[in-house]
């Protein structure tokens, strides 16, 4: 009889242990969980140049300095990026040409995402007056 008693003592002892073994892995599950780094919303961004540059274009916002590469986009043409960054409601955008700035301009979200957003043409005007040598040798047909 006391045989008996000892094997219902080691089975309870192994209920006990798999319980505790299942209760670690629980935790160590959501605290990997919370540990690991939080991806961020993407969108598609649609910028179109009119400029006679290759714009390189970085995005902040109004509150955050710290940039997110958006897209690369051609003289006279339209570029999307498919998996921007969300930078919230208001981009601020940084523009490059050739290792010179050409200005930053502010935009909302809903601009970049419906694809109505168009790089002005003083960005154009400005560099040219800075003397920065255009990407196009054809002469801008806007005038």
């Amino acid at each position: 009889m006391q045989e008996r008693g000892v094997d219902q003592l080691d089975r309870r002892g192994e209920a006990a242990a798999e319980w505790w073994s299942l209760a670690v892995a629980v935790v160590v599950t959501v605290a990997i969980g919370l540990v690991l780094p939080w991806e961020p919303d993407r969108v598609t961004v649609t910028i179109t140049n009119p400029t006679d540059h290759v714009l390189y274009i970085t995005t902040s916002t109004p509150n955050d300095d710290s940039l997110s590469q958006v897209l690369v986009v051609g003289p006279r043409s339209t570029a999307t990026a498919d998996d921007a960054i969300d930078r919230g409601s208001q981009w601020v955008l940084h523009l490059r040409t050739r290792g010179t700035s050409a200005g930053t301009l502010e935009t909302s979200r809903s601009e970049l995402v419906d694809g109505s957003f168009t790089i002005p043409k003083w960005v154009n005007d400005g560099l040219a007056a800075a003397g920065v040598v255009p990407d196009v040798t054809d002469p801008d047909p806007d005038g």
